[in-house]
């Protein structure tokens, strides 16, 4: 009966372990004839959550920006490499869907970050968030996947602004 339970145990560990998988595939595009690489990670939350609290409170972040990451369900990363602009678009169309609303934009010399999201006129609530950061060759999506509003976003911006603007006063 104990090495039935332990088997059982041992089972539900690998089964929640698999969610955290690393897949990497090859996109070619005929028109243009390029070759891109994306990789994609799923990162289960339940592993990751103390990580990033624990690192935000070393980093000296509230607890209001701790608490709204426990709104988070889920996260996947995608990384595209050496993808012409055509294959980009087709990627995102695919991948995210075309109902993207820009909700914010940041242009640095070197890179491109915007925030979109999939808001609907009846619902205020958030639960597919995607961060895209892109440079020269390389571009990276986060899809966060929860439930918070735009004030929770808009208050962690609001924040983190905060916090720059303290560590670089001292």
């Amino acid at each position: 009966m104990k090495s039935f339970l332990k088997l059982i145990a041992i089972f539900t560990i690998l089964v929640s372990l698999q969610s955290c998988i690393v897949s990497e595939k090859s996109l070619y595009n005929e028109e243009t004839k390029g070759n891109a690489t994306v990789t994609k990670i799923n990162v289960p939350m339940f592993i990751v959550k103390p990580y990033i609290k624990k690192a935000l409170r070393e980093d000296g972040e509230s607890e209001e920006i701790i608490s709204l990451i426990k709104k988070i369900r889920k996260v996947k990363v995608y990384t595209v490499q050496n993808a012409s602009d055509k294959m980009v678009a087709q990627f995102s169309r695919q991948s995210f869907g075309s109902n993207l609303q820009e909700l914010m934009s940041v242009n640095s010399k070197d890179s491109k970050i915007k925030i979109m999201s999939a808001i609907t006129d009846s619902d205020t609530m958030i639960k597919d968030l995607l961060i895209t950061v892109r440079d020269d060759k390389e571009l990276v999506y986060v899809k966060v996947l929860g439930k918070f509003s735009l004030d929770d976003i808009s208050r962690i911006a609001e924040l983190s602004k905060k916090n720059k603007d303290t560590v670089a006063n001292n």
